[in-house]
């Protein structure tokens, strides 16, 4: 019989209890649920396969049954700094699979999230385990990572733990006549497992006492609870009477208050009415007719469901446009502006480089909002009408210089390959 590894236990409580069992170097020793898994039911699960030197858990704060079987085995407790999201399980098992070449398959979400935390808690220890690792095979001491590692993640250092390791081997072994080769391998692992179990049953019987305490307290409350309550009955005994002789103006008072709230119910709906009003009257035709505002629509981008939406909505005065997120802007969109009549386009973030310059083909600019004072008010954003043609002029100057440089351009190089090819017919 072999010697036991230990392990690294993932727990997931609640009404399907999740178990994963990891060795320390990555091995999947186990993966096991069930509704019906007592706290010794998990404790005899965790012996059978090994001694726990890590107890994990994927939730912050740590639940009280993954606390008690970490104190129970004495072992180091490993908690996120924050609850496990779905999304975080997902890329664990994905990176773990992919690490240690290995197919994983979980019966259920309960499996996955306590293999979930034994994943992560094993990836903590990753590069300290690997330093291990290289440490040791620079010693040749390959063979005892697993005693040493266990014996860094209880709090030794790595020449401690060497140390005391290389002391042991040059020890002599006792002889014991009656015992045999595999019965000294097993002496450790028995007496172990004896002083776990003793621990475990001294730990339950105190927490049953504690529980029997605790219940005790609880009885007592509830008596004294259930003698508040009778006299309570009593007193609403006494009063029944007097209860009986006003009912009449108590029901005068309900009446009243029922009124009162059909009342509020008409008030409440005329204010609805009025917010209406009002925010119809802060729309952009109301702004465009003041003179000297400009009123300003707003898209949230310029997708073509966006824009196709806006097409039917859009005021016959409104020039400019504000563009939220300009970013998913296609090159059939600004046709659609064109034929809108829009004179500009506003933005808070960066236009893809095809769009912008199909828009400005077609003698549209594309603003940055940095360089434009607007107010926003509700669905419409407002700007100073001057401002804003001084700065749509100056827009159509830089495009119109910019088609005049691109057209010199163009010309030049035909110039030049008219002066290449008269350059390659004269005779040599």
């Amino acid at each position: 019989m072999a010697d036991k590894r230990h392990l690294i236990v993932g727990i997931d409580p609640g009404t399907t209890t999740g178990i994963a069992l990891l060795g320390l170097d990555g091995k999947v020793c186990g993966l096991y649920s069930s509704r019906t898994f007592t706290l010794k039911d998990v404790i005899h699960l965790i012996i059978g396969n090994g001694y726990p030197l890590i107890v994990a858990t994927d939730v912050f704060p740590v639940p009280e049954f993954v606390d008690k079987v970490c104190r129970l085995f004495e072992a180091v407790l490993h908690q996120p700094t924050h609850s496990l999201t779905v999304e975080e399980k997902r890329e664990i098992a994905n990176s773990f699979a992919e690490r240690f070449s290995t197919e994983l398959f979980f019966r259920n979400s309960h499996e996955k999230d306590a293999f979930a935390a034994a994943a992560k808690a094993l990836e903590s220890y990753g590069e300290k385990f690997r330093w291990i690792d290289r440490k040791l095979n620079e010693m040749g001491l390959a063979e005892v990572s697993e005693r040493v590692k266990t014996m860094v993640v209880m709090g030794r250092s790595l020449s401690d733990s060497v140390k005391e390791i290389l002391e042991e081997r040059k020890r002599p072994r006792p002889r014991k006549a009656e015992a045999g080769p595999a019965q000294a391998v097993k002496a450790q692992p028995v007496e172990s497992k004896l002083r776990i179990s003793h621990r475990i049953e001294s730990s339950m019987i105190r927490n049953m006492q504690g529980e029997i305490l605790e219940l005790n307290t609880k009885l007592k409350e509830r008596e004294l609870k259930i003698e508040s309550l009778r006299n309570e009955l009593e007193r609403a005994h006494s009063g029944m009477l007097r209860d009986i002789v006003r009912s009449s103006e108590i029901n005068s008072r309900n009446q009243m208050i029922i009124e009162l709230k059909r009342s509020l119910s008409r008030v409440a709906a005329d204010r609805d009415r009025m917010r209406q009003k009002l925010e119809a009257l802060s729309g952009s035709r109301l702004w465009g007719a003041a003179g000297r505002i400009e009123a300003i629509s707003i898209l949230a981008d310029l997708s073509k469901e966006t824009v196709g939406r806006a097409n039917g909505q859009h005021a016959p005065g409104s020039r400019f446009i504000l563009v939220r997120d300009p970013s998913g802007t296609g090159v059939s969109v600004p046709k659609v502006l064109s034929d809108m009549k829009v004179e500009a386009i506003i933005t808070e973030g960066e236009m893809p480089g095809p769009a912008r310059q199909c828009l400005e083909s077609l003698g549209i600019p594309v603003i940055p909002r940095r360089k434009v004072e607007i107010i926003v008010v509700g669905d419409t954003a407002l700007a100073d009408k001057e401002g804003m043609d001084r700065i749509l002029s100056a827009e159509r100057k830089r495009l119109a210089k910019a088609a005049v440089g691109k057209a010199m351009s163009g010309l030049e190089r035909l110039v030049d390959g008219y002066r290449k090819e008269l350059g390659s017919e004269r005779p040599r």
